[in-house]
């Protein structure tokens, strides 16, 4: 029906959603040393179980709203539907020399800045954080390093070598503050070579090691925080001399990782069935689309916390309301990602890639907010997205409608 495309929002969603169930369920029949985050793991069987059946329940009626967009379809849509755009996602960037040269001034400044910022500390200190360093500074140093990392992609393909090397330097530096932006640097910088190589099995199997990579040193950046030293030096002397130590702390953290990624959700979504009272106020604040402080939204805030670190989940707020309101729900976001599907495949296809790209960076956003945070959280992407859409056209309908020059 609806042909796979990595960037597909339909896909991602049901990917997510599938590696959360089987990952929730591994751990909680088979991973023994259990994270038990603020003890949301310590749950009966059969109310783990009741609640995968609700998410079960909610992912059919997902799929049934595709069904039904895709079969409502004219028949323009469902050959947009059955097109892969995945050739569309390899491309050469077609870019001004002066990128090059501003990236190595770029690079030379942010080092300058790094020291201003930093002075010796960078490569040793004795806390994480300190007040001594501007706070205002460390800001500038991470806008212009990630324009930095965007151009150093761009310019990739031409000048791999040159690219590569400022790039690590770069990454170097970012390490020492034990920043996890570092692993956003990491991240952009591996999709823009990966989309730069081209469609082939070496380059996919490069991006999955890359991936991972990323993780891995997610993961380590975590590690690090319970260091008695800081910086680049301990950093990476730490990797060696403590092998032992952080090869145990990174297996654990890396874990971790997986666990409030996947499966923590499933957790808080149970723990707010027990704890939540169906309201139809709070549904509808939560789904009002105007700001927070005019819905009256705040005043539910306190309602909907398990604790101050912990708020409800999306899915649990929405399963308290029943299984009517449930379905219905989960129907219309169903018919909502296949209409985002549609509209990412047809940017695809009128080579607007760059617009494409934004609407399913949002759509993860909903996703990844759907399974961890409350309802309002997670839905306002959906309202970004639409107002999105709805602004770029009323420009373009704008632009048309401008007088045309007389010859």
């Amino acid at each position: 029906m609806i042909r796979f495309f990595i960037l597909s929002p339909v896909y991602i969603y049901s990917f997510f959603f599938l590696a959360s169930m089987g990952l929730s369920i591994l751990y909680f029949y088979f991973y023994n040393d259990k994270f038990n985050l603020y003890s949301l793991d310590d749950v009966k069987e059969i109310d783990f179980l009741n609640t995968i059946k609700q998410y079960l329940f909610s992912f059919n009626f997902f799929m049934l709203g595709i069904v039904i967009y895709y079969n409502s379809s004219i028949r323009l849509k469902r050959i947009l539907f059955k097109t892969s755009f995945t050739e569309s996602l390899f491309f050469k960037f077609n870019y001004p020399h002066f990128l090059v040269i501003l990236s190595k001034l770029l690079l030379l400044f942010i080092i300058i800045l790094y020291f201003i910022t930093y002075g010796l500390d960078i490569f040793t200190r004795s806390s994480y954080l300190s007040p001594d360093h501007s706070g205002a500074l460390q800001l500038l140093i991470k806008i212009l390093s990630l324009i930095n990392v965007i151009l150093l992609g761009v310019t990739y393909i031409s000048h791999r070598k040159l690219s590569n090397l400022f790039f690590w330097v770069l990454m170097i530096f970012s390490f020492g503050t034990g920043s996890r932006i570092t692993v956003l640097y990491l991240l952009i910088y591996f999709i823009l070579i990966f989309q730069a190589k081209g469609n082939n099995l070496f380059n996919k199997l490069s991006f999955g090691f890359n991936m991972l990579f990323s993780f891995v040193i997610f993961s380590l950046l975590i590690t690090f925080r319970s260091f008695d030293e800081h910086g680049i030096l301990p950093y990476f002397s730490g990797l060696f001399n403590n092998e032992n130590s952080v090869l145990s702390n990174f297996q654990r953290n890396f874990m971790f990782n997986i666990y409030y990624t996947f499966i923590f959700g499933v957790f808080v979504t149970i723990q707010t069935l027990k704890e939540a009272i169906p309201d139809w106020n709070i549904i509808l604040v939560s789904l009002n689309p105007l700001p927070g402080t005019i819905a009256g939204f705040y005043k539910y805030v306190p309602d909907l916390m398990i604790n101050p670190f912990a708020p409800f989940t999306s899915h649990g707020q929405v399963f308290v309301m029943g299984k009517t309101f449930s379905a219905f729900f989960y129907l219309s976001i169903g018919v909502i990602f296949a209409d985002i599907d549609y509209r990412v495949r047809r940017l695809f296809d009128n080579k607007k890639r760059i617009f494409a790209f934004v609407l399913v960076f949002i759509s993860v956003l909903y996703v990844i907010y759907s399974f961890e945070y409350l309802l309002r959280s997670a839905v306002r992407y959906l309202y970004y997205l639409y107002s999105l859409l709805f602004l770029t056209w009323i420009f373009k309908e704008a632009y048309k409608n401008l007088p045309k020059k007389r010859k």
